[in-house]
């Protein structure tokens, strides 16, 4: 995840220089919003993540 180099610095992993994800929209019928719901729900816990993942790393530079 975070890798330190010489310098005191973190370097910042570049699985987090990605562009976030995208939510889901509904679909017409309910398997596809069983679907739209489950690539919803992994895509905010992918965005959480990355949110504790960038707060390590700031706290890192503190």
């Amino acid at each position: 995840m975070l890798i330190t180099s010489m310098c005191s610095l973190p370097i910042i992993s570049q699985d987090l220089m990605t562009p976030p994800c995208r939510i889901s929209n509904a679909a017409a019928d309910s398997d596809g919003e069983l679907i739209a719901d489950k690539e919803t729900a992994e895509c905010v816990r992918e965005l959480r993540l990355n949110i504790y993942r960038w707060q390590a790393w700031y706290k890192a530079l503190l």
